[in-house]
């Protein structure tokens, strides 16, 4: 199912970039078929179980996990970096125009 998904938003991304200026003109069948796609997708995971349901609820538990590292570890370097931000905002503008073409 999730690959159904990932396709079918795979064919509007490419239709809309060959097409030129976006058409965001949205059909009530095009609704009904992305509404029928979440309902399907929501019916299977409420009734995981297994495998999926450990990797479903891990996936969330590590999620969570990596976010309180992430939070950490930045409060810990913050009071090495707050002396520095103008030349780290400076030297990234460098970098910014050197890789963008001088913006």
């Amino acid at each position: 199912m999730r690959l159904a998904v990932a396709a079918f938003a795979g064919c509007l991304t490419a239709t809309a970039a060959l097409a030129g200026a976006p058409d965001y003109a949205v059909a009530k069948a095009d609704v009904d078929l992305y509404l029928d796609i979440l309902r399907a997708a929501a019916a299977h995971n409420a009734h995981l179980a297994g495998d999926d349901k450990a990797a479903v609820g891990g996936f969330g538990a590590a999620q969570l996990a990596r976010a309180k590292r992430e939070t950490d570890a930045a409060n810990a370097d913050k009071p090495l970096i707050a002396p520095h931000v103008a030349e780290i905002v400076s030297l990234k503008k460098q970098i910014g125009g050197f890789m963008f073409g001088g913006r």
